[in-house]
């Protein structure tokens, strides 16, 4: 999302022989962009119980989940964080339990 974002801007702000076309639809495009992320920051800062909280679920969570991956990644490059997962320990799993004993 971030680098679609950058190359949004660079196609809009940086100057080019593109015809007028192409750059309305640049703008559209960043503009729509730019309203994606406003609606992801304004769900994440909305009360619980606001009636727009789960209309705005949708870009909260995709951009959530981009910023969590990216976050990741750089904890994993940077050292961080490894990926090596623990064992913990699980109850056996009784099916006689689940039978009800009349």
């Amino acid at each position: 999302m971030l680098g679609t974002l950058l190359a949004n801007l660079a196609l809009v702000l940086l100057p080019g022989n593109r015809p007028l076309l192409l750059q309305a639809i640049y703008m559209l495009l960043l503009g729509l962009q730019t309203l994606f992320y406003s609606l992801a920051w304004l769900g994440k800062h909305l009360n619980e119980d606001s009636p727009l909280k789960r209309p705005l679920y949708v870009p909260t969570f995709l951009v959530d989940s981009n910023r969590a991956a990216l976050l990741g990644f750089y904890g994993f490059f940077s050292g961080r964080q490894t990926a090596v997962w623990q064992r913990i320990a699980r109850h056996k799993f009784m099916p006689e339990e689940l039978i009800s004993k009349e």
